[in-house]
């Protein structure tokens, strides 16, 4: 992961849809590996964050998602860095989101 100013920037999505919001789980072999997340990732240097959530959504889950309003900023100390995590909320647009590196969805 690239770090800016020793921060790693990524985002996060709260995917709303018929009244439900989806949680992730970690799979195995990741940094993290079994705990639980609003699916996202790293913004790349050359991104704004509405980039970032529409790519690593398409990449994830395999879906199309409408990013709307900033929830949350927080940020988390881990052994490899901090992270700041921006998560947005997200209505799903098209598609079904489908499993490629999670364990499991909620």
């Amino acid at each position: 992961m690239e770090a800016r100013n020793g921060i790693i920037d990524v985002v996060g999505a709260a995917i709303v849809s018929d009244d439900r919001i989806l949680c992730a789980q970690r799979g195995e072999g990741r940094t993290l590996a079994g705990y639980w997340e609003f699916p996202g990732g790293k913004i790349e240097t050359h991104e704004t964050a509405c980039q970032a959530l529409h790519r690593e959504i398409e990449e994830e889950l395999r879906c199309e998602v409408a990013v709307g309003r900033r929830l949350c900023t927080s940020e988390y100390a881990y052994d490899f860095g901090t992270v700041r995590l921006t998560t947005f909320v997200c209505r799903l647009t098209s598609g079904t989101p489908r499993r490629t590196e999670h364990a499991a969805f909620r």
